[in-house]
This record gives C-alpha cells, sequence and structure tokens, in this order.
C-alpha cells in the first residue's frame, strides 16, 4: 500500500517536472517575443523598475498573464527580483494570482529558496497560507526543500505550521522525511505539533522509517516536553 509520504513526493515531483518545463518555455518565449506585454514580462525578470513604470505608464495591464498564466509578479519571484515586485505591486499588479500548475508567486519563490521574494510579497501581504489544489502551502514546499530562510520568514508572517495539505501532510511530516534536522527543529519551536494523519502516520513515524534516528529523538523530546 502506498502510504501519503509516497504518494506526496510523486505528486511534488511530477509537479516540479511540469513547472521545469513550463520555465524553460516561457524563457523561450520570452526571447522570442517584441510586443508590449511580453516586455513586461522581460522588465520583471530582469528586475527592470524603470522599464516596468515605463510599460504599464504606456498602458500595459500590470496583470496581464503569459499562456501559462504566469503574470508579471511571477517572473520577478521566480529571479528573486525583490524591487520589481514592489514597482509591480505600486502601481497595480496582484500579488495571489496562480498560474496553470496551481502556483503563486509566494510558493515559487519558497520552492528556489528567494528569500528577498518570499519576504517582499509577505510584507507586501501576500497570503502566506495559499495553497495549491493539492493543499501544499509555501510553508509546505519550504519545509521539504529545506529552505530555512523562506520557511523562517513564512512564520515570522504567521504562516500555519500545522496546515494539512488534502493528504493530510503537514511541513513537519515533509520535513522529518527528507532529514531536515534543522527545519524540523524551526517547526517545532514554533509551535509544529506532530500527530497521526488519517492513514496513521506521523512525523515521528516518517523520521523513524526513514532513518532519520536524530529528527525521531528530537520529535519525541518536544512531544514529552508538551505533556
Amino acid at each position: 500500500m502506498e502510504h501519503q509520504y509516497e504518494r506526496t513526493l510523486n505528486t511534488m515531483k511530477t509537479k516540479s517536472f511540469i513547472a521545469l518545463v513550463i520555465l524553460a518555455v516561457f524563457t523561450v518565449t520570452l526571447a522570442a517575443q517584441t510586443t508590449p506585454e511580453h516586455s513586461l514580462f522581460v522588465a520583471a525578470d530582469n528586475g527592470d523598475t524603470e522599464s516596468i513604470e515605463t510599460l504599464i505608464n504606456e498602458g500595459v495591464n500590470p496583470n496581464v498573464v503569459d499562456q501559462f498564466g504566469n503574470n508579471p509578479v511571477y517572473y520577478a519571484a521566480l529571479k528573486n527580483k525583490a524591487a520589481a515586485i514592489v514597482k509591480l505591486a505600486e502601481l497595480g499588479a496582484a500579488i495571489d494570482i496562480t498560474n496553470t500548475s496551481e502556483n503563486s508567486p509566494l510558493i515559487a519563490a519558497a520552492s528556489l529558496d528567494n528569500f528577498d521574494a518570499v519576504n517582499t510579497l509577505l510584507v507586501l501581504g501576500a497570503n502566506p497560507d495559499q495553497a495549491r489544489k493539492d493543499g501544499l502551502s509555501a510553508a509546505h514546499i519550504a519545509a521539504l526543500k529545506g529552505n530555512y530562510k523562506s520557511l523562517l520568514s513564512l512564520i515570522v508572517n504567521n504562516a500555519d505550521v500545522n496546515k494539512l495539505s488534502n493528504s493530510d501532510v503537514t511541513p513537519l511530516m515533509l520535513a522529518a522525511s527528507k532529514g531536515h534536522y534543522d527545519i524540523v527543529q524551526l517547526l517545532l519551536n514554533n509551535n509544529a505539533v506532530d500527530s497521526a494523519n488519517v492513514d496513521g502516520e506521523s512525523a515521528l513515524m516518517w523520521a523513524e522509517k526513514l532513518g532519520h534516528s536524530k529528527i525521531a529523538r528530537l520529535i519525541e523530546q518536544s512531544t514529552s516536553a508538551g505533556l
């Protein structure tokens, strides 16, 4: 029987592959286009705030999307261009729009550990708990990938560290499964709770199953201290 861990990781691997293909395609597409809208995407991608302001003032919609549903903020987030995100937001760009792969600019930035972009989006009011259709939020993704700075920024901005995905997976479970000791410690220090999901699985169980004994002890100590 395939457990939630395997199902979640298999789903994420598929989505990551699709996202990489899309990124490659729209990078080529950017280079091939010369319309004002695509010029805005290029400016966002390059962090060119002067061109962003000029293009929008000339009438380009700051919320224009490409064929993959990416708006200019998404391009800036992928390249960690914080100043471009700020300029786009000032000129009317939405910061929480999701693309056809169900990713928001915040989720994309957290996935790449683009801390400047993550922090800027959160300061501008991005929803820290916005999730994809599978229920995975930026905190889930950052925890899985071991992206400490991005996860810390999410926690400081009130992200739900106990948020459940659609398959009852928490950020703590994902961090424990990948052996990210510092991430597990960060989550436990910020009120993450290890409780069994509908399949009877927990972060402790996953840590033990995958041979992360140091993490298992850390979770056990935290659970005992909380009693």
